[in-house]
């Protein structure tokens, strides 16, 4: 259960907001009209499900319309300068209230198409410019929901434009000018509150036009431009009448009233103020909405007064939003049935909210905080929250995710980031994906430029599929792939100071592939990232490093990214400039890289196919752990197929194989001087001891006794191999890792990349043999 702002609640009569429809019912060749008939058209005006005219609650909440007998609408017809206006009474009314019909006969004037606008509410169409709505005057006195129906103050339109004169029928669906706003004060104080006549919602800072149409109105919507008029009647207070002026001690009263939102206003913080024999001022405020509110919705509030102190109470709420492809941005997302879109979810959620995504393909709508470009739209997360995809595309109540439902969030091969992280850290918080497929996102050429978000950089020319700037993230059985940039990275950018987990997670088939320098295809770390069980195969660049790069470029190395992979396979990846480095990964200067229980096989660079080691003259050095870990049939073009090493750099490999790698300069390694140390390791046919010494009598070969990559991502070894009992046992693996900082979990060094135990064995490489 959670605070909640505003608790929003659907007023489905924007069922279908934003879309009107002039469809024709019938073929042109279908229709055979008498003179006497052929101007008129019969309307089908629908209202859809949980709406209506009259209004009612039900048991969530929702307020509930229907059309009712002898409701009218008032109608006008426009073309060119003929602005024609009529008044029809709804009929033909369906059993559940949604739908209604009315006829209208074209005015004699108009000829060929015109466009049709209706209202239901308000003061109707103006006599002066009928295409201008009149919004309802002090709509905040009618107290009651039965007053708001009542007085009519619930006031929605359609459009509906090139309609024919040759039409028979059409369909037009209504759109809502504004919300419902409820505020609940409950008297828990041991006296009465006398004298009770008015609460108000009062902004505090310093806009004071928020709050559209106080007092006696004034205010008016053109329908033809779609824009509301005389914006300088807004003010800084909704107010509500009270129904009733006592309130004895423990009951309650409710303040209803209906107010058209401005567009694109967002909220500031609210007071509380309620007029009886003393004004009483809320001791606590709402926080400022963080995105503008919504036509069509109700806002509730929730107040005491407890004899001292007048205070907002919380409305409780499931933390649970459902998004379907099929969802739409009017519902609440409560449940499966009242499923939203994605890019609403990411737009009502809050901290700690858990988004239940149906499988099928989303589209971002929305561009990121302080996005001013076309291809700045993503899908932005910023907030704590979890996102978990997976579930059957028709969910329903109990559905179950599962991987095999594929819920894919696409950048559409035309938006920077697919998917931008930007949530604060907060401390026990932080945003989980799970289950989610992230594709064909498409960061920019150099010159895109940064976005700055709450004071963070986005680079639009890195990361193509996932930006993670200072957040805490966790990335669980999730597939980015397909991701490309026309600089630097495809797949995923971890930058700011965040802290990643790629938990089960595969980045695949992700390309930097610029005609200029174009670095890294699979994932650049520039802070603290996590591989734990992951896949990070056939990614590509035109410049350095296919698979992983660590490296923070924007501090010259100075500031030290933290890069653990465990558990992993990187495979497949490729570096294709003749100066490349790091087919696999690439470490760089300022660096930290712990590698356990890994595979590297198949890499390919120019310089390292496996891993490059690099620190540039005059800056930190790199330093990389490997343990425990399998080198094989990795391919440096020009020197060291499974690992290079440079100046300045420290590299530490125990337990490891690194054997049958190719390249013309060093097959399996090339190091500089006094940059290697060796415990334990298989290194080309040859074993290494305790402390980096040829163990005699012993020889690996790689054509026999280590097979290629099998479909678990692993290369095994024969039981018979000098590699499979001259490696460490698990007391010493236990030891080496507790001596890291931070410390490697027992339950991964101890055991192999499957999870099997290392007790009792002394194995070197990433799996135990069969």
């Amino acid at each position: 259960m959670r605070k909640n702002i505003f608790y929003l609640t659907t007023i489905a009569i924007i069922m279908l907001f934003g879309a009107c429809s002039n469809e024709a019912l019938f073929n042109e060749n279908d229709k055979k009209f008498s003179k006497e008939t052929d101007r008129i058209i019969s309307i089908t005006a629908t209202i859809p499900p949980t709406t209506r005219v009259a209004l009612e609650q039900d048991e969530n909440l929702d307020v509930l319309l229907k059309w009712e007998v002898d409701d009218q609408l008032q109608l006008v017809f426009v073309q060119g300068d003929i602005k024609n206006k009529e008044t029809v009474t709804v009929k033909n009314i369906s059993p559940d209230g949604k739908n209604a019909n009315f006829d209208i006969v074209i005015p004699s004037e108009i000829t060929g198409k015109f466009d049709f606008y209706g209202v239901y509410g308000g003061g109707g169409l103006s006599d002066d410019n009928p295409t201008l709505a009149i919004l309802p005057t002090n709509t905040g006195e009618a107290g009651s929901l039965a007053s708001i129906e009542e007085k009519e103050h619930v006031m929605f339109y359609f459009a509906s434009k090139d309609m024919e004169i040759t039409d028979s029928e059409a369909l037009v669906i209504f759109k809502n000018f504004g919300s419902l706003f409820s505020i609940n004060l409950k008297n828990t104080s041991a006296s009465s509150i006398e004298g009770l006549t008015e609460a108000r919602l009062i902004g505090v800072g310093d806009d004071d036009k928020w709050a559209y149409n106080i007092g006696d109105g004034g205010g008016s919507y053109d329908l033809i431009t779609g824009e509301f008029q005389n914006t300088e009647t807004a003010g800084n207070y909704i107010s509500f009448k009270a129904e009733k002026n006592s309130l004895p001690s423990g009951e309650s009263i409710d303040f209803w009233g209906w107010y058209p939102p401005l567009p694109e206003k967002v909220w500031p913080v609210l007071k509380l103020e309620l007029s009886a024999t003393t004004t009483l001022v809320s001791t606590n405020s709402k926080p400022a909405q963080i995105v503008p509110t919504d036509a069509g919705m109700s806002y509730y509030f929730l107040a005491e007064w407890d004899g001292s102190n007048l205070k907002f109470e919380t409305i409780d709420r499931e933390p649970h939003i459902f998004v379907k492809t099929t969802g739409a941005d009017y519902n609440d997302g409560s449940t499966w049935g009242k499923a939203t879109t994605l890019s609403k979810a990411l737009e009502i959620m809050e901290e700690g909210d858990e988004i239940h995504i149906a499988a099928g393909t989303y589209l971002p709508t929305n561009m990121v905080t302080g996005g001013e470009k076309d291809r700045d739209v993503t899908f932005e997360i910023n907030k704590n929250v979890t996102l978990i995809g997976g579930y059957p595309a028709d969910a329903s109540d109990g559905a179950v995710a599962s991987k095999a439902n594929e819920t894919i969030l696409s950048g559409d091969k035309k938006f920077y980031h697919t998917v931008t992280v930007s949530a604060p850290v907060e401390e026990g918080q932080k945003v989980t994906l799970k289950n989610l497929s992230i594709k064909d996102g498409l960061a920019g050429p150099a010159d895109e430029g940064i976005v700055s978000v709450n004071g963070v950089n986005y680079n639009r020319s890195i990361g193509g599929g996932l930006s993670i700037g200072t957040s805490v993230v966790d990335v669980i059985d999730c597939i980015i792939s397909d991701n490309e940039s026309g600089q630097h990275v495809g797949g995923v950018y971890v930058h700011n100071d965040a802290l990643a987990k790629f938990i089960d997670t595969d980045i695949i088939d992700n390309k930097a592939l610029g005609s200029s320098v174009t670095n890294c295809g699979g994932i650049l770390n520039a802070a603290t990232t996590y591989l734990i069980g992951c896949n990070v195969l056939d990614n590509a660049s035109n410049g350095v490093c296919g698979g992983i790069y660590n490296f923070d470029k924007e501090n010259d190395g100075a500031i030290g990214p933290k890069l653990y992979i465990y558990n992993t396979t990187v495979a497949g990846n490729s570096a294709a400039a003749g100066w490349s480095g790091g087919g696999g990964l690439y470490a760089r200067e300022g660096s930290h890289t712990e590698i356990v229980n890994s595979t590297f096989y198949n890499n390919e660079a120019q310089h390292g196919g496996g891993i490059r080691v690099y620190t540039a003259s005059g800056l930190n050095p790199s330093s990389v752990d490997i343990i425990s870990s399998t080198f094989y049939k990795n391919n440096g073009r020009g020197n060291g197929g499974a690992l290079e090493t440079q100046p300045g750099t420290t590299v530490r490999v125990y337990n490891t194989i690194m054997a049958g790698n190719t390249s013309p300069n060093g097959a399996d390694i090339l190091l500089s001087d006094g940059t290697t140390t060796f415990s334990y390791v298989t290194l080309g046919d040859k074993i290494l001891d305790k402390d980096g010494n040829e163990v005699d009598g012993q020889t690996f070969d790689h054509t026999s006794m280590i097979s290629s990559m099998a479909t678990n991502g692993t290369c095994m070894i024969t039981g018979s191999s000098p590699a499979a009992t001259l490696g460490m046992n698990s007391t010493l693996l236990q030891s080496l890792g507790n001596s890291l900082i931070p410390p490697v979990n027992n339950d991964i060094i101890t055991k192999d990349q499957l999870g099997v135990s290392r007790s009792g064995k002394t194995v070197m490489g990433a799996v135990v043999p069969n």
